[in-house]
């Protein structure tokens, strides 16, 4: 696939989406510079975990999907917006570094778990933690920052610096839907 592409991205309505420039490649119709700008694919980036190497691609599902910096509460709060929504969110931390066995960061069993409601969060949890010392780089994120993804792969919303909020995942989950 060449540039153009790979690189194909939506329009997306401008009332509350934060702006952030994307990189200018030299030829857009032969060059694909990933970025995680809403409205743009998510793009690939290679995980560890302790069964070996993932994609960032197959982490993503039929739901929203929100990776985000670990230990710094999205999933607590893509909880709370997927409740306040009606809206099923998986959320998956990812650490840049090493981390503790006693604090890892999560990726399958739901959780908190309410007997009935469809709309709990998913918590995806490996056999351990899932590492990059690069994918908060290249999706444009610091230490507390989150991405919401489409179920179709594309980036609905960033928050490159958090802190992590319900009330601005709920903000934007609305928006995506048009809702307000």
């Amino acid at each position: 696939m060449r540039g153009a592409g790979a690189g194909v991205r939506l329009r997306l309505p401008r009332r509350g989406v934060r702006r952030h420039r994307a990189p200018a490649p030299a030829d857009p119709y032969r060059t694909y510079v990933p970025t995680a700008r809403p409205g743009h694919r998510a793009p690939h980036v290679w995980l560890h975990g302790p069964d070996g190497r993932v994609s960032t691609l197959d982490l993503l599902g039929p739901r929203f999907t929100l990776l985000a910096a670990a230990g710094a509460g999205w999933p607590q709060q893509a909880a709370e917006a997927a409740r306040r929504t009606g809206v099923p969110l998986t959320a998956v931390e990812i650490a840049a570094e090493e981390i503790s066995a006693e604090d890892p960061p999560t990726l399958g069993e739901p959780s908190p778990h309410v007997p009935g409601d469809p709309f709990t969060v998913a918590v995806r949890r490996p056999s351990g933690p899932l590492l990059s010392p690069t994918w908060a780089k290249e999706y444009g994120l610091g230490p507390e920052g989150a991405v919401l993804i489409r179920p179709d792969g594309h980036v609905a919303w960033r928050s490159p610096d958090g802190p992590a909020s319900a009330l601005a995942l709920t903000k934007a989950v609305d928006q995506v839907l048009s809702r307000r």
